[in-house]
């Protein structure tokens, strides 16, 4: 459990990393490439040894899935701002976040991974994530070109939401599977380092096109922002593994457990340091939240308090 709890806290570090980036006017896309890039130092100089470099071939079954994995990550990156931009901030982070359904099914009806026979009240438990990750992130948008941007170019729009649901889901599925059928514990840092390595890479050919086509600008903030996001970034990831191992990769217990872990705790921070208002939507929904946890690990609790 610790591991899934360390997971939760790098998650959220994450969100008061970006929530930083509107104050000091940092560029989002440069922050995040350069992150990938903090993700490779951080994980080679907390885990990284020479010898492991040995673990590392083109023959390994994992090797492959890395270099699409990191690549995914960027294009994923870009189309939840894509979506974002054009469609509304609701739609970008509901997409991302709701897309815990797709390793949840895997792991229950392909993987069997799940290390109890889950009931009707985990079923129920997991339909109550999906509500309260609903309730709890939607927010009234005084902008009123995002409020009419649903009604208009619903096609694109909705194909925007598909990819990025899609797409989320089957990268959590992915990371469940290899670690389930192919990576061993001795070789998490190496996958992770080589996973931003390409993620890095991918993300600089994007950060170039920009700056050559005078979109962007490269600013010392930006570089400073990659640097503070991207420590958090691997550890989230690291424990996430970790948490998954422990858990015999039991993706229908860990993947809702950890996004409503996500909003609890970012949400009250969001109120404590932000001074953010929820709504009672948003109320509703840390409630349905705190249920939906409880019906998805009730065996685990009734287990530790019988001692």
């Amino acid at each position: 459990m610790i591991y899934l709890l360390l997971c939760i806290l790098c998650s959220v570090l994450l969100f008061l990393a970006f929530r930083s980036y509107k104050t000091f006017k940092i560029n989002t896309l440069q922050a995040v490439v350069v992150n990938y890039y903090i993700c490779v130092v951080t994980g080679w100089i907390t885990f990284g040894k020479t010898s492991q470099l040995s673990l590392v071939s083109f023959e390994n079954p994992w090797f492959k899935y890395t270099l699409m994995l990191g690549a995914a990550f960027m294009l994923i990156f870009f189309l939840t701002a894509l979506t974002t931009q054009l469609v509304s901030v609701t739609v970008g982070s509901l997409a991302s976040k709701t897309s815990l359904v797709v390793p949840v099914i895997f792991s229950l009806y392909v993987f069997k991974t799940q290390q109890k026979t889950f009931d009707w009240i985990n079923y129920a438990g997991i339909v109550l994530a999906l509500v309260a990750i609903v309730l709890s992130t939607i927010k009234k948008s005084k902008d009123t070109a995002e409020k009419s941007a649903s009604g208009t170019h619903n096609g694109r729009n909705f194909l925007l939401a598909l990819l990025v649901f899609l797409l989320s889901g089957l990268s959590d599925t992915t990371l469940n599977y290899l670690n389930y059928a192919h990576i061993r514990p001795e070789t998490n840092a190496m996958f992770l380092i080589i996973l931003f390595g390409v993620a890095a890479l991918s993300g600089t050919l994007f950060v170039i096109f920009r700056v050559l086509t005078g979109k962007d600008r490269l600013l010392v903030r930006n570089l400073v922002g990659g640097v503070y996001l991207g420590i958090p970034n691997f550890f989230s990831l690291y424990f996430l593994l970790k948490a998954l191992s422990a858990f015999n990769n039991d993706g229908a217990f860990i993947f809702p457990i950890l996004n409503i872990g996500i909003i609890l705790l970012s949400s009250i921070l969001a109120v404590i340091l932000f001074k953010e208002r929820l709504s009672r939507m948003n109320q509703v929904g840390i409630m349905v939240a705190i249920l939906a946890m409880f019906c998805i690990a009730y065996q685990e609790i009734m287990k530790y308090m019988q001692g």
